[in-house]
């Protein structure tokens, strides 16, 4: 009796070890069913928050980039071409983070690595990431009236116009659509239902009231005189309209530099009171420039 009695605890046990694994692995099944999704779609929230990131980031760069762009101040209202601007963003803002700076092409396939799904697919293509809104227009502001208003009275007489260049309100606007999340054989996944399948479209925009008359040049001879042939956008002729003396010409700058270099010409005293007196001349523009290479080159000056 007691071997058959401890046949039966025997058997009890084994077949309660036995219902306790099948609950166990039913277990891990429903906690994986909820659980795997979860994982999968915060890795993939956090993969839309970086698209975020950087499409407003393109935006700023691709404005911060025309305003020093040669092509805005060496025509009113220009920008670099929108096609070139638009693979630079795509290669510099989109890419890995040792794609070098100068020379940057226009990428086949987006490099970095976050844009990059959990099943190993492209979360956005390269011709997903557009451009779209790419200006520079006159400022709406008040003020900017007000300098159209002294640009027709500078321009009447003679000096010019102040500023030269009407434009800079730089406006970048750029657009990213990520692509429907699949497995690695382009196969849909329900159980990330709604995520796989959002249509979404993040975009940043920037806009930027730059200084667009970025100086070209001096402008003047060795001399000081005017240069002939210098750009309106060139250091002398964008400073004239705001010179009192420039009212009355180049003549009367003369008018004034002959007293003064007689003064620095008398002996003893240019060495006590009027040191350099006689190398004065009225008019001439002498800027620092920074960043030279942004500029046209400067002339010998004395």
């Amino acid at each position: 009796m007691e071997t058959v009695a401890a046949a039966q605890r025997s058997y009890r046990r084994s077949v309660g070890v036995k219902h306790q694994r099948g609950q166990s692995l039913v277990e891990s099944a429903i906690a994986c069913v909820v659980v795997v999704p979860l994982f999968v779609g915060v890795y993939l929230l956090g993969q839309y928050m970086h698209v975020r990131q950087v499409t407003q980031q393109s935006a700023r760069a691709a404005a911060w980039d025309a305003a020093v762009s040669s092509n805005v101040y060496a025509t009113s209202g220009s920008l670099p071409a929108q096609n070139l601007a638009q693979d630079r963003m795509r290669a510099l803002q989109f890419g890995a983070l040792d794609t070098k700076v100068a020379g940057a092409a226009a990428p086949s396939r987006l490099t970095d690595p976050m844009l990059t799904t959990f099943a190993g697919r492209d979360l956005v293509l390269t011709n997903n990431v557009l451009l779209r809104t790419y200006t520079n227009a006159k400022s709406p502001a008040l003020t900017e009236k007000v300098l159209g208003a002294i640009t027709t009275a500078t321009k009447s007489i003679g000096l010019g116009a102040f500023p030269p260049d009407p434009d800079g309100l730089l406006t970048a606007e750029v657009h990213v659509k990520p692509e429907h999340v699949t497995s690695r054989n382009g196969q849909a996944m329900s159980f990330m239902a709604p995520l796989d399948t959002l249509d979404l479209d993040f975009h940043g925009r920037t806009v930027l009231l730059a200084d667009a008359w970025n100086a070209q040049g001096s402008g003047e001879n060795d001399d000081g005189n005017p240069a002939s042939g210098a750009s309106p956008r060139s250091v002398r002729l964008s400073i004239r309209p705001l010179v009192i003396s420039e009212y009355g010409g180049s003549s009367a700058d003369k008018l004034f530099d002959a007293p003064f270099h007689l003064m620095g010409s008398i002996p003893f005293a240019k060495d006590i009171w009027t040191n350099n007196m006689d190398k004065v001349e009225f008019g001439k523009a002498g800027p620092d420039v920074v960043p030279t290479d942004r500029l046209a080159a400067y002339g010998k000056s004395r």
